[in-house]
């Protein structure tokens, strides 16, 4: 972890920075976004200002970005913990951070969300016809 006298510099930086980066319009495309949500979410996890709670307050972070442009927010399931952890290592490994295993693991995760939402969303639909189709032949006698 890093020396707790670099913290408050470091995160003073990292907030700053996010600010002026949200407020350009060259963060215009839906990669530019993401990846500026997934690079906070990987700094500030590296950063690791607190005893507990550094993750949640990571993904929130990112959550926040991902909210504020209006994209789908990435979903990290349960089940994902040991490749999210490994990614954040491998990409805190190198001395000025490579991001490229986060930033794969984390779009992988974006894809699967988004498969997730639609194959849900589908089946919704797929009930929703299937229930408008009974309604009009179900009587229900008072």
């Amino acid at each position: 972890y890093m020396n707790y006298q670099k913290v408050p510099v470091r995160i003073e930086a990292l907030c700053e920075r996010l600010q002026e980066q949200m407020k350009m319009t060259g963060v215009n495309t839906l990669r530019a976004q993401y990846e500026l949500s997934f690079t906070a979410h990987l700094e500030l996890a590296t950063i690791h200002p607190w005893v507990d709670g550094n993750g949640r307050t990571a993904r929130l972070l990112m959550h926040y970005i991902q909210f504020y442009y209006g994209l789908f927010p990435v979903k990290i399931l349960r089940e994902d913990r040991g490749a999210y952890i490994a990614s954040l290592r491998q990409s805190q490994e190198v001395e000025n951070v490579d991001c490229t295993p986060f930033l794969t693991f984390m779009t992988d995760r974006l894809r699967a969300s988004l498969k997730s939402e639609i194959e849900r969303a589908a089946a919704s639909a797929e009930a929703e016809k299937l229930v408008g189709n009974t309604q009009g032949r179900m009587h229900i006698p008072q």
